[in-house]
């Protein structure tokens, strides 16, 4: 009956620690997130969530900090905007309250996520497919051929498919020296389907500036053109056409380009 009764005292403790834990989750676990920097120069974190306010530091791309909790938005557009962006829609950044070691600032929202960061390479960072395999695991792998019908012809296209393991799948299709990439992802928000985008057809190149004969660095982002519905088209360096963010409102969200050789 002893053995029973310490039993039965063990089970309970065991319980209770258990409830104490998952009505107060800080037993269990830090509720300070990890979230990373995504913006590809640099970000600034601030005492104050203001950009005339004092700098703490600026952070590299993929360098981690922990948030503590969002705060009212800022005047600063969500997304960079280009030169021809004359839309009166506009979607402004909250600010976010962080945590670096000791010290509390804040930053912008579209300059960090959740997101694990891209890996760098000789070319600047890794494709997005391949973020996603490394990230999630690959699902499946197809290629096939689909007709596509155009004005009265019917074209023959090439299909790559890859679908990954958190429900995110990626297409490329072929036709006539273009090649279309098509990308959906379940349950993201717009600002990270940005980062996606714009890390994925980010452009960095070091080159000689010929008035001074002295090696330049440069970065072109992402630039958000114009909105039509639930579409945002984006304009970058490279003469792209067709980049699109697009929100389909049913918890899916599609980034879409093309290259034309």
């Amino acid at each position: 009956m002893g053995f029973m009764l310490d039993k039965f005292q063990y089970r309970s403790i065991v319980l209770f620690i258990f409830v104490l834990c998952f009505v107060n989750p800080c037993y269990s676990q830090n509720l300070n997130q990890t979230v990373y920097v995504w913006e590809p120069d640099s970000c600034t974190i601030y005492t104050l969530p203001a950009l005339d306010s004092p700098t703490i530091v600026r952070l590299a791309y993929g360098d981690s900090i922990l948030f503590v909790q969002e705060e009212a938005l800022s005047t600063t557009p969500l997304f960079p905007l280009s030169d021809s962006y004359n839309q009166d829609t506009l979607q402004f950044a909250k600010w976010l309250k962080v945590k670096l070691k000791s010290k509390i600032g804040y930053v912008l929202e579209n300059q960090v996520s959740e997101l694990k960061p891209f890996q760098k390479n000789q070319y600047g960072f890794e494709p997005l497919h391949t973020f996603l395999k490394r990230e999630y695991g690959l699902l499946d792998s197809l290629n096939f051929n689909r007709d596509f019908l155009i004005g009265k012809s019917t074209f023959n296209v090439p299909i790559d498919s890859l679908s990954f393991l958190n429900k995110s799948t990626f297409t490329t299709a072929y036709k006539d020296g273009c090649k279309n990439y098509k990308y959906e992802f379940k349950n993201i928000s717009l600002i990270n389907a940005y980062f996606l985008l714009n890390i994925d057809v980010y452009y960095d190149q070091v080159y000689i500036n010929w008035d001074t004969d002295q090696s330049e660095h440069a970065i072109y982002s992402l630039k958000l053109e114009k909105i039509e519905q639930n579409t945002y088209f984006f304009k970058d360096l490279n003469t792209q056409f067709g980049l699109k963010i697009i929100d389909l409102k049913n918890g899916t969200i599609s980034l879409e380009y093309y290259y034309c050789m």
